[in-house]
C-alpha cells in the first residue's frame, strides 16, 4: 500500500511517497543538493516495468515520519525519475539495516519512472556548442518537463 505523507529529512519538510513495495529510499537530486554529506556510489536501479536508472550519489540523513526518526541512506535519483521529492521504503523505518543485497549492482524497486536520456544529438540547434550544452543541462535537470517521444507525453 502506498501513501503520500509530509516527512522531514534532516529537519527539511517535504512530501514523500511511502512505498511498501520499495526496497530503497530515494530522493530527487534537486532536494539532495541541500545536504552536504553526499557520497559517490555506482549502481543501477531497476524500477517497475524494468526501466533502469544509473545512480551516482547517495545521502545519509535523518528521516522523520510522524514521531519515528531514523538515519537513512537515500539513493539520489535524477529529478525526472519520480514526482515527489522522496520515495520512502516502508522497510527503512522498520530498523532494516542498509540493504546491501546486490544483483550485479542492480536493486529492484518500485515507483521509479524513467525516461530515455536526452543527448546532444536530440538538441536541434544551429548555435554554438556552449549553447547546446547549456540547453542539454537545462533539459536534463528538468527532464520530467520535456518529452522525447509521444510515449512520454502525459507521464
Amino acid at each position: 500500500m502506498n501513501s503520500k505523507k509530509l516527512v522531514a529529512v534532516d529537519g527539511h519538510q517535504m512530501m514523500a511517497l511511502i512505498d511498501s513495495g520499495s526496497r530503497v529510499t530515494t530522493i530527487k537530486s534537486s532536494m539532495a543538493k541541500m545536504f552536504g554529506n553526499r557520497e559517490p556510489t555506482d549502481l543501477w536501479l531497476k524500477g517497475f516495468g524494468g526501466r533502469r536508472i544509473r545512480v551516482e550519489e547517495n545521502v545519509d540523513a535523518v528521516l522523520q515520519v510522524d514521531e519515528v526518526s531514523e538515519k537513512v541512506d537515500f539513493i539520489v535519483v535524477p529529478n525526472y525519475a519520480q514526482d515527489l521529492p522522496v520515495i520512502e521504503s516502508a522497510t527503512s523505518l522498520a530498523t532494516l539495516d542498509n540493504w546491501n543485497e546486490n544483483d550485479f549492482n542492480v536493486k529492484e524497486i518500485c515507483a521509479i519512472r524513467s525516461y530515455l536520456p536526452i543527448t546532444e544529438d536530440d538538441i536541434n540547434s544551429d548555435g554554438k556548442e556552449v549553447l547546446v550544452n547549456e540547453v542539454l543541462n537545462c533539459v536534463s535537470e528538468f527532464r520530467d518537463c520535456f518529452s522525447k517521444s509521444y510515449g512520454e507525453l502525459g507521464k
